[in-house]
């Protein structure tokens, strides 16, 4: 209805007035794009604006998906429309839902013959939830969840149902796409389903309220297909239009949870206030199985932990007086777990910039550039579930002219390092980062794990010897079209390497500053800014990608040729 109404309101603005003359017809045929065979059963709406009025017509398709507009005014701006059942709605000249309609010119007495409308019937998706004896378990609420990118995977809620009394699930209206699956089990206790689910609404009650956790809930847990609790681990459905995705049951597994409790102390002593974090390892840090403690008196208590390994963190005091812990600990089912921390300020991180290679008699101008240090912060994270927003600031020092930098006061936490011009605007060309150490770690690869008891300097290496690409993207069908290009290198966890440029009408590109190593180069015709850093996303792509190693100062040419 929604998209009727817009039509209309279309037609209504650009619709040209009717031109005198014989009336003439309109012939055409729906093809179902996933299989490429005719759509018999379809409903297919003409729509156009007449003498100031509305004129609708709607007839179906036969079995050999064809229909037919017969005596129909000439005119400008008419609309066709398909829908379905099952069909996404589709209009005239569409490739997917959100691109713009294309509107039919009829001269008086044409036979219009050349229509083909290709549709996108909605997929299907159809399990079980089962504990882990194979019971179905009654009563749990599925969520298909869609994934966009910022750049790290996002999940916005688009669909949900509730299991039935064998546990049976299933979902008949999924457009095409990629989408993950959770389900949210019932729990015997109102207390056990949201310490399971989302934890953080008890971690902010009042401590009257937190205090009637007395003990360590046993209860099934939020998961995700494949059967994990790790957003992490969760393995995307990938629906075909018009397909059904049947092998999605879920098995939901009992566990007990842990508690963890500690004292906080600064030189020996407690302090009187503060915040302790609990991080999930592997996880993001707003994850919802983030779990935040108020220090009271020194102490903090955290009941009804799920199991597994966490980083703690603890902060006391504001701005430049606060301070600062990390350390690690694991948590037990059914057991206390006493996790000390002690503080200490946040540390200085210097370092220095060199150049290899460098050949000019002057020095190169270093106060051009800036060093950063980001957050890691690529771990996906469910936004539909209640959580806590605890993500640390990237941080930026300036560079003299000998290359030195300093960082004051950097939050314990971690980082991955990146050189860039001071203004945004300019580029840093064939000028990469080669090497970045602090002592005997690999911070490049590793990233920086900030502690307050950090030492040592951060050393970075740029290098002049990047090489290039210039290539063209072709179509078997289509010939040349533009394209969205990204190169991945083979050590996925170089975020920093990974290169993205659109090709241009014309299907060419180029990419220069490459630094030499090993990559994959991948292109697709539309693709969310970003997915590419989603192992999961690429994990779809791999076989299509082009493999290429790019050499110290070269330049080399591929030609790519584009498949779905």
């Amino acid at each position: 209805m929604i998209l009727r109404r817009l039509v209309l309101t279309l037609l209504l603005v650009q619709m040209a007035v009717s031109q005198d003359g014989g009336p003439g017809s309109i012939h055409g045929v729906v093809i179902n794009e996933f299989s490429g065979q005719p759509y018999a059963e379809a409903s297919v709406e003409l729509l156009g604006i007449q003498r100031g009025r509305v004129l609708t017509r709607t007839v179906r398709t036969d079995a050999k998906g064809q229909f037919q507009f017969a005596d129909v005014p000439p005119g400008s701006g008419y609309q066709i429309i398909v829908t379905g059942e099952r069909l996404q709605p589709t209009a005239h000249g569409q490739r997917s839902w959100n691109e713009p309609w294309i509107p039919i010119r009829l001269e008086p007495g044409e036979n219009r013959r050349d229509l083909e409308i290709p549709v996108q019937p909605f997929a299907a998706i159809r399990g079980r939830v089962v504990d882990s004896q194979g019971k179905g378990l009654f009563g749990a609420r599925v969520v298909v969840l869609k994934a966009v990118y910022e750049p790290r995977r996002t999940l916005l809620e688009s669909s949900t149902a509730v299991t039935n009394s064998r546990g049976d699930y299933q979902f008949l209206r999924i457009p095409a796409g990629v989408y993950y699956l959770r389900v949210s089990p019932q729990n015997s206790e109102s207390a056990t389903n949201v310490l399971l689910s989302a934890p953080s609404r008890v971690d902010r009650a009042p401590a009257s309220t937190r205090s009637l956790v007395v003990k360590d809930p046993e209860g099934y847990p939020v998961t995700y297909f494949p059967s994990t609790i790790e957003l992490e681990s969760a393995k995307p459905v990938n629906l075909k239009a018009g397909g059904t995705a049947d092998n999605t049951d879920i098995i939901v597994t009992k566990i007990r949870t842990g508690r963890a409790r500690g004292m906080v102390t600064h030189n020996g002593k407690p302090v009187s206030v503060g915040q302790v974090l609990l991080q999930r390892d592997g996880t993001a840090s707003d994850s919802n199985w983030t779990r935040v403690a108020e220090v009271e008196e020194g102490q903090f208590d955290l009941r009804g932990v799920i199991p597994g390994s966490y980083r703690v963190w603890a902060r006391v005091g504001e701005s430049d007086q606060r301070l600062w812990a990390r350390t690690v600990t694991e948590i037990r089912a059914g057991e206390m777990s006493t996790v000390p921390v002690k503080l200490g300020s946040a540390p200085d991180i210097s370092g220095r910039i060199s150049v290899e290679g460098w050949t000019e008699a002057t020095q190169p101008d270093l106060t051009k550039l800036s060093v950063f240090l980001l957050p890691d912060g690529l771990a996906p994270v469910d936004t539909t579930l209640d959580r806590l927003e605890l993500n640390m600031p990237t941080r930026t020092a300036s560079v003299a002219a000998d290359g030195q930098f300093t960082f004051r006061g950097v939050g314990p936490w971690d980082y991955r390092v990146i050189v860039a011009p001071a203004n945004p605007a300019v580029s840093l060309g064939r000028v990469y980062l080669k090497a970045s150490r602090m002592g005997n770690s690999d911070v490049a690869s590793e990233g920086l794990h900030v502690t307050p008891e950090l030492q040592g300097s951060l050393d970075l290496t740029l290098a002049l010897d990047s090489g290039g690409l210039d290539g063209r993207v072709t179509d078997a069908e289509r010939g040349t079209e533009a394209s969205r290009i990204v190169i991945v290198p083979d050590a996925r966890n170089r975020s920093d390497r990974y290169l993205a440029v659109k090709a241009s009408g014309s299907g060419r590109f180029q990419i220069q500053g490459i630094p030499p190593g090993k990559y994959k180069i991948f292109t697709w015709r539309e693709v969310p800014s970003g997915a590419w850093f989603d192992p999961e996303f690429l994990r779809n792509y791999e076989d299509r990608a082009m493999a290429v190693e790019i050499q110290p100062g070269v330049s080399d040419f591929v030609e790519l040729k584009w498949s779905p």
